[in-house]
């Protein structure tokens, strides 16, 4: 059975390792979280914002693919798409650019909305429109806050939602907790390990109807799988 193993580093960061141990890293660096790129040894990067880039990035091994932009890219883990959007609900003016990644990986449409700050247009919801897994950014003051993420998910309508950008621990300062998204929503899992595995046979048996809220727990940089 293709399974694929999804680890949350904190705030937009994810680890996800494919059925043949391919590595995607997102948003390694973002606007209040770093990790040690080295010590996750990925094939590709994403990242929802061209700020985020720093030493660490562009000086990254040829060995590593790094996707910053809007676009359509054929990679060796399946096709990978970019779409452009924004932090804020001003066009850009008070944050800046947002890219969304839509990853095509082992038969699952896996979606990342980034620091996503608005409501999306038509096109670009039907790019999204029933994802297998969507990492929806909830925690609010610089990213959408949980009542208006929730809307969003109800028009994207995918199996399962990820909830990243919200107040998990004190470093996690910026954002508030998940409380407002949660309140709304049904169906929600609890994973108190530090990785979430998911597979077309999972999802069949276990996650049968759309909208189900899973709550990973932040890995902790010894415990990558």
């Amino acid at each position: 059975m293709i399974t694929i193993f999804i680890s949350w580093l904190g705030n937009s960061s994810f680890l996800i390792k494919t059925s043949i141990g391919k590595r995607i890293l997102i948003d390694p660096i973002n606007k209040f979280h770093s990790c040690k790129i080295e010590d996750f040894n990925p094939n590709i990067i994403t990242l929802s914002s061209n700020d985020f880039k720093c030493d660490c990035i562009t000086n990254l091994s040829q060995d590593i693919k790094l996707i910053s932009e809007k676009g359509e890219f054929n990679t060796d883990l399946g096709i990978i798409q970019g779409i452009s959007s924004f932090n804020d609900n001003l066009n850009g003016l008070k944050r800046g650019k947002n890219t969304i990644f839509i990853y095509n990986i082992d038969g699952l449409k896996i979606c990342h909305l980034g620091y996503l700050g608005h409501t999306l247009d038509y096109d670009t919801l039907e790019l999204l429109k029933n994802c297998h897994i969507l990492f929806l950014p909830i925690g609010s003051n610089i990213t959408l806050n949980g009542k208006t993420a929730f809307k969003l998910a109800k028009k994207i309508n995918p199996k399962i939602i990820i909830p990243m950008n919200y107040k998990y621990n004190s470093y996690s300062f910026i954002f508030k907790g998940p409380e407002e998204f949660l309140l709304l929503s049904q169906n929600i899992t609890r994973i108190e390990n530090d990785s979430f595995f998911i597979n077309k046979d999972k999802l069949e048996k276990h996650f049968s109807e759309n909208m189900n809220t899973v709550l990973i727990s932040p890995i902790k940089v010894n415990n990558i799988i």
